[in-house]
Formats: structure tokens, C-alpha cells, sequence
């Protein structure tokens, strides 16, 4: 799967939409889905990795519809808060329940852009 590019504003309080496809480019039924986003300050700390639990944030996603694939995450003044810049992120999709590991693996290059200042 392609990689997604997601861009929000510092501070701002966006909704993300996206749409699940197959290989073909036809939308997969996503009934029963869990979805969640995570994005990470950097990929590898001085050991290699960078635990789930040193993410920015960790968001969990809404189906829009079901049957056409589509769903997104409401992100927060608080998780879009974070330093202006692009970032390593994740979308993680299961098919039934939250058990690791992830049904799709959905890379996302994260961009926060810095808050313009009005006079």
C-alpha cells in the first residue's frame, strides 16, 4: 500500500479521511474494523526503535462507511500541538478485534505546519 501523506496546522483541529482499498484500487468492506493513527517523534532511538508508548499521539479511528472503505480520525488542539515539522506515522487497521498484529500496515509521512501569526 501506497504511503499516506497527511498534513494538518499546529493547534488545529482537523478530520482525516481516508479509504481503505485492495490491490485492485476497490474499496475493502471494513465492517468491524478498528483503526487507530500513530505518530512518532522518529522511527529508532539509540537501541533501534522508538516504543509505541513514545508516540506523539495514538489516535482512534471512526468508520464513515462501512462498505466503501471510509473512516477517519477527529484529531485535537492537543495532539496537533506537537513541534512544526514532518514525522514518521502509522495507520494500523484490524479486521476484528485490537490484537496485534494489524490486518493492513498503512505508512504516513506527517507534516504539522508552524501557526502563522496574525498582526
Amino acid at each position: 500500500m501506497p504511503t499516506e501523506q497527511i498534513v494538518f496546522g499546529y493547534n488545529s483541529s482537523p478530520t482525516l479521511k481516508f479509504t481503505l482499498l485492495d490491490d485492485y484500487g476497490d474499496p475493502i468492506d471494513i465492517t468491524g474494523y478498528t483503526f487507530k493513527l500513530m505518530v512518532k517523534p522518529f522511527l529508532a532511538n539509540e537501541d533501534g526503535q522508538l516504543p509505541d508508548a513514545r508516540a506523539w499521539f495514538d489516535k482512534t479511528g471512526a468508520i464513515i462507511t462501512a462498505l466503501d472503505g471510509t473512516y477517519k480520525f477527529d484529531l485535537t488542539p492537543a495532539e496537533t500541538g506537537i513541534p512544526a515539522g514532518t514525522y514518521p506515522g502509522e495507520i494500523r487497521a484490524w479486521s476484528g478485534s485490537a490484537t496485534l498484529p494489524p490486518t493492513y500496515r498503512i505508512s504516513a509521512e506527517v507534516t504539522c505546519e508552524e501557526a502563522v501569526d496574525l498582526p
